[in-house]
């Protein structure tokens, strides 16, 4: 193994021992998770066990439930977001390949909201005057509806995107501390913080308002709790699977000694993302290469009708097969051409309003300067298609006018 490799085995190796550090600093792990979701199941049956059957209790379990849960689910969210310490700069835009796992979490955020929503309609229509601070639940009820149309939206569209052209989504490119996203960033803060007091307050002022409602709380907690454990599950999973991925790239390496390239481009698209100047570029070149085959294919016309005229025209089967040969592989080397520059265009031209919107003038400048040279050379490759294609077509005219 040469020495380059071998530092990035290295690299490899304290890549993983460092994320592992992380995550085993981090918290719990997944089996005191699992143990802890294990317990809180158990006593949530023997608290449910104890609970009377009433009209009552019923009400104040949907109405408990749906409150708990969103006031842990804003604190923990207002606790996980921090303060926006994302200032982009230059050398810190980095490209991620997408591995679709957007519809994973898509698919489990729709699985949890879901019967959130529900639990939410139930307590709402419940018609009791037992339910205090039924504005909150509105309110509840208003904010679960619109983030399952953000996440059923924001899942259909990017797997759509995603299938449509294997490009990351533009949004993952803002830069974190634009005026845009620190506006936006802000109101979320806000929202979540409104959440957070007015359920938390709510489940206060049940508790103190009868002696029935602890057996009530209790299970409702202990629901939300058990949700919330298969949450940290979830995520664990993602953990250990990045650290798979290490793994599996420190074993290619030693027993199958992949190239150098394969290594940084496995690094580059699994862990550590790819600087986007460079990301552009590799796809132009590749874009670049495309069309310098089409153009050879495109002017190689006139050639192809000196071989034809030099066919006896005994042979006309013979000679029309060479034409339509020569165009159908015209056609296809197009078709790939114009498969990879459309989607990368319209890819840009999302990436031109993006970045005017968040004001950042450093991505704008490289997107148009890709748009411009792609635009330049794709007017070029077509335009060279189009002659080659009229000469054909005037060649098969004036030959079979020819009596």
């Amino acid at each position: 193994m040469d020495e380059k490799k071998s530092d990035l085995l290295g690299y490899t190796r304290t890549l993983y021992d460092r994320q592992s550090n992380k995550a085993s600093k981090a918290g719990m792990t997944y089996w005191a998770i699992l143990a802890g979701v294990i317990y809180t199941g158990w006593h949530f049956l023997k608290t449910v066990a104890e609970v009377p059957a009433s009209s009552y209790s019923n009400t104040g379990f949907y109405l408990a439930f749906s409150q708990t849960h969103l006031a842990i689910l804003s604190i923990s969210l207002l606790i996980r977001k921090g303060a926006p310490s994302r200032d982009k700069k230059k050398l810190d835009y980095r490209v991620w390949r997408d591995d679709e796992g957007f519809l994973e979490v898509s698919v489990f955020s729709l699985a949890f909201l879901l019967p959130l929503f529900f639990t939410t309609m139930k307590a709402r229509s419940e018609d009791s005057e037992r339910l205090l601070f039924i504005g909150q639940m509105d309110i509840n009820f208003w904010l679960i509806v619109f983030l399952l149309f953000c996440v059923s939206a924001f899942g259909v569209s990017r797997y759509i995107a995603f299938s449509k052209n294997r490009l990351p989504p533009v949004t993952d490119l803002t830069t974190g501390t634009s005026k845009f996203n620190s506006i936006s960033y802000l109101i979320i803060n806000l929202i979540l913080l409104e959440v957070f007091l007015g359920n938390a307050l709510n489940v206060v002022a049940l508790v103190y308002g009868s002696s029935q409602s602890s057996l009530v709380q209790t299970a409702a907690l202990d629901l939300s709790l058990i949700i919330s454990g298969l949450f940290m599950l979830f995520l664990q999973g993602q953990g250990k699977e990045y650290l798979n991925g290490l793994a599996r790239l420190e074993r290619d390496i030693v027993i199958h000694d992949i190239s150098e390239r394969e290594i940084i481009e496995r690094l580059q698209d699994d862990h550590l993302g790819r600087y986007v100047g460079d990301w552009l570029e590799q796809l132009i070149r590749g874009l670049r290469e495309k069309g310098e085959v089409l153009s050879k294919e495109s002017e190689r016309v006139d050639e192809l009708i000196a071989e034809v005229d030099a066919i006896d025209v005994a042979y006309s089967k013979e000679r029309s097969g060479r034409i339509r040969e020569y165009l159908h592989g015209l056609d296809e080397k197009s078709s790939s051409y114009e498969d990879t520059a459309q989607p990368l265009l319209a890819w840009l031209k999302e990436a031109s309003r993006q970045f005017s919107l968040h004001r950042d003038s450093f991505m704008l400048s490289v997107v148009e300067s890709s748009v411009e040279e792609i635009e330049a050379s794709s007017k070029e490759v077509h335009e060279r298609t189009l002659r080659a294609t009229k000469r054909i077509k005037e060649w098969q005219k004036g030959h079979s006018s020819r009596p």
